[in-house]
């Protein structure tokens, strides 16, 4: 369920970044549905406009989700099968996972580096 209510929040472009660095130093050990809640009204992020769509991303009461199912779809077209990945333009990046390395090819992906 967090993983629909971070989701949501990305959607909804309410401070998707705030609410990770919070909630994840705030509910860390217990990311419970009380501790994102708290997070929301923390950051000031309506918490109902976050549970509406989660709500209506599940197609029936059954586990079939529309978001989760995107999100799936990306895994599988984007191909990052390690954690942690990077991906630009949607390209896996392939090699050593340090900051110069990825600066170098993030650079590389634009027309002018």
């Amino acid at each position: 369920m967090e993983n629909l209510r971070q989701k949501c929040i990305w959607l909804n472009k309410k401070n998707w970044w705030d609410y990770m660095e919070r909630a994840h130093a705030a509910c860390y050990t217990d990311f419970t549905e009380d501790c994102s809640k708290a997070v929301h009204q923390d950051l000031k992020i309506d918490w109902e406009a976050t549970q509406k769509c989660v709500n209506q991303s599940f197609v029936d009461a059954e586990d079939d989700n529309t978001l989760l199912e995107e999100d799936a779809i990306e895994w599988v077209l984007r191909g990052p099968h390690f954690v942690p990945a990077v991906v630009i333009n949607n390209i896996t990046y392939r090699g050593t996972l340090d900051p110069e390395n990825v600066f170098n090819a993030i650079c590389q992906g634009f027309k002018d580096p």
